[in-house]
Parts: C-alpha cells; structure tokens; sequence
C-alpha cells in the first residue's frame, strides 16, 4: 500500500487526488497547503481522514515515512 501526501492546493492538486483516490493500492494521509485552512477543505471535500499541514516536512515525517535529525 502507497501512502501519499498531497503538497499543494493548486490546479494540479485535484488531479493527483482524483488519481490517487482511483487507486486501490494507494490512500492519501496526507494534505499539506500553507494556509492550513486549504488543505483542511480539501480533505473535506473529498471525504479524507487524513491530518493536515502546513509544512511538507512535517507531513512526511508525522506519517512515518522520513525521520530527520534537523
């Protein structure tokens, strides 16, 4: 199973989602905007339990795909 976090709430942003929700070895955990507020009425809209971010940094790292050290 992929785990994708979405960075962005540009034009591109609705493909990739439309894309990944298509998938079934996939699942997005992730939305990330720098207005908070966007990414949380983009998982709104398209029905997603996923955490929110501001920072794609923290997106990753919160959903055990990296860890830093900075």
């Amino acid at each position: 199973m992929y785990k994708i976090v979405v960075a962005g709430r540009g034009g591109m942003s609705k493909a990739w989602i439309d894309y990944a929700l298509k998938r079934e070895d996939a699942r997005i955990v992730g939305l990330v905007d720098l207005r908070k507020e966007q990414a949380e009425a983009a998982a709104e809209k398209y029905g997603l339990r996923c955490g929110t971010y501001t920072d794609v940094r923290e997106a990753i790292t919160s959903e055990g795909r990296i860890s830093s050290s900075t």
